[in-house]
């Protein structure tokens, strides 16, 4: 049957909910609920830890970072696009199973002109 827990303990901290007070400092670290959303904030860190994360998000999901670091494994399913100008490098080998094209040369199809002997042109490359 339904029954109180077999302390007698009453008007604990351990038991209660704090929801904040009125003569309080502006907090530092918060969950907000509001019409516009939830918002999460920390001064310092924010860690999520599981055996899996999953973030759905039906039009867009944007990161807002100086540096964005992956370790591990990265997995691209879509189209990957780069703006705002900057260069790009890696270090490794880099496998594609299309054409890789700069500034509208080809490298596959591209030629090369004047090539001694006989003037003809390199053939493409396979």
């Amino acid at each position: 049957t339904q029954g109180n827990p077999g302390s007698y303990r009453q008007f604990s901290y351990s038991d209660g909910l704090y929801l904040g007070g009125a003569l309080n400092g502006t907090p530092t670290q918060y969950v907000q609920f509001s019409a516009a959303g939830i918002k999460l904030s920390s001064p310092v860190s924010v860690t999520l830890s599981a055996p899996t994360v999953v973030i759905d998000a039906a039009t867009s999901c944007t990161v807002n970072t100086p540096i964005f670091t992956v370790n591990g494994a990265t997995v691209l399913h879509g189209t990957l696009s780069q703006t705002g100008g900057g260069a790009a490098s890696m270090s490794g080998s880099l496998t594609v199973d299309g054409d890789v094209t700069a500034t509208g040369t080809s490298l596959r199809t591209h030629t090369h002109g004047g090539v001694q002997t006989g003037g003809g042109n390199t053939g493409v490359p396979t």
